[in-house]
């Protein structure tokens, strides 16, 4: 099996999101011939906000 990976972004003006995987098929073969696999994978997530949009929540006092 090749290996997979996938990347998802999601983009707005006050907030970015990004959630990538990965999924491999880790394999040997010993001495005696037996062929090893094992399956793996990993993900990860990752945000931002951008404080910015709160404009108009913190507006300056005059």
């Amino acid at each position: 099996m090749p290996d997979f990976s996938a990347k998802y972004e999601y983009t707005t003006k006050a907030v970015h999101l990004q959630v990538s995987g990965l999924a491999r098929d880790f394999a040997y073969t010993d001495q005696n011939g037996h062929r090893l696999s094992q399956f793996g994978g990993a993900g990860i997530i990752g945000a931002t906000y951008n404080l910015a949009s709160l404009n108009k929540v913190f507006v300056v006092d005059n």
